[in-house]
């Protein structure tokens, strides 16, 4: 999300930092984006192709669990034993303005069940291109570890509560994927 120099220049750090340091504050930040992807339920990445395993519900409209930018190819299958049947794009419809939705227009419905449905997708970001909010986040989860999480993580038994960094809940509660079935 970030470049080593970013970081450096949000967190300041007091005197010189290391080789050492800097490696360590790279280290810090993926376990932060990780973790922020894991509480969200999002994907805050690098924009690229992402395959779904989606359960089908029996109707007309299927929901992703997180925005897309374009989808390349929706599949089907009635079991999970069946192969996949490719759909041509004139059976279903996906609109960026909406774009965790996607509809069956070819009189069908989705088929019921637990993987069912396989959608491949462009998902992520381009660079710098994150929401601001989760960015300032991440920026302030950072600095929080580097400075006083590795006290606290001792205070703590080595489970800092990252409730402590302020507007972590708040962000996380508004960019929290949608809980489907």
């Amino acid at each position: 999300m970030f470049s080593d120099a970013q970081l450096l220049a949000y967190i300041g750090p007091n005197g010189a930092i290391g080789t050492a340091e800097a490696t360590i504050l790279g280290e810090i930040e993926e376990r932060t984006v990780a973790l922020v992807q894991r509480a969200t339920g999002r994907f805050f990445g690098a924009s690229g192709s992402y395959t779904f395993w989606l359960e089908g519900g029996a109707g007309t409209v299927i929901y992703l669990p997180d925005d897309v930018t374009a989808v390349a190819s929706v599949s089907y299958r009635s079991q999970l034993s069946e192969d996949w049947t490719a759909l041509d794009s004139d059976q279903w419809e996906w609109h960026a303005e909406n774009s965790r939705q996607i509809l069956r227009v070819d009189g069908l419905e989705w088929p019921e069940g637990p993987s069912t449905v396989k959608v491949t997708a462009t998902r992520g970001y381009a660079t710098d291109a994150e929401p601001g909010e989760i960015r300032q986040l991440v920026f302030d989860l950072v600095s929080w570890q580097f400075r006083a999480g590795r006290n606290l993580s001792l205070e703590d038994l080595g489970s800092p509560d990252v409730g402590r960094v302020q507007g972590w809940d708040r962000i996380v509660n508004l960019f929290r994927g949608p809980l489907y079935g």
